[in-house]
């Protein structure tokens, strides 16, 4: 899940004209390069560091937990880089069928944050759910994660099972490329 919804997170943010996104693959390497685990990302030393790296005014960390229910409980930080290290935090509670809901419902809360207004297109395309099938999305989440392990014929059979789950799945559509490409570029370099 940690895969998927920091790419759903991205690709709403990135919808925004005012907003600029660091891609999740660009942050992955950022990452590597500071030899940072996911769960150790953002902290009192490192998130100025990695904001300049990043060239970032602004770092947004997030985490969920899965619990009997079956509920989520989903957690935002937003850290100002440059300021007092206190975090402007937003909390979610739901059941795991509110996922993309509560997903949607972070965006508009940092996008509110920024205090941006949204054009009416903007605010369509944010709030559109990618699908409606667990499932499908747990494959997506799967190609992502062996896409950044470099296993590209893997993450092309888990977009393809996420797309033959839900033919109108378009994040995992536009990932059915993206292995290959990145196979091109990893093989020649």
């Amino acid at each position: 899940l940690q895969k998927g919804l920091a790419e759903m997170l991205i690709t709403d943010l990135s919808q925004v004209k005012n907003l600029k996104v660091v891609e999740r693959l660009r942050l992955n390497y950022i990452m590597k390069e500071l030899k940072l685990s996911t769960t150790g990302l953002v902290d009192e030393k490192t998130a100025p560091r990695l904001g300049k790296l990043m060239g970032a005014r602004t770092l947004i960390k997030g985490s969920y937990m899965v619990m009997p229910g079956p509920k989520i409980t989903m957690n935002a930080g937003i850290y100002e880089i440059g300021m007092p290290f206190s975090p402007t935090t937003a909390n979610f509670e739901g059941t795991l069928t509110r996922l993309f809901r509560m997903e949607k419902e972070l965006v508009l809360r940092v996008i509110d944050y920024f205090e941006i207004r949204l054009t009416p297109q903007e605010r369509e395309r944010i709030l559109r759910i990618p699908t409606q099938n667990m499932m499908a999305f747990m494959d997506y989440c799967r190609g992502l994660d062996a896409m950044d392990h470099a296993d590209f014929s893997k993450a092309q059979s888990y977009f393809e099972k996420a797309v033959k789950i839900d033919p109108k799945f378009g994040l995992a559509k536009n990932h059915l490329t993206v292995p290959k490409i990145w196979e091109a570029t990893h093989n020649s370099n």
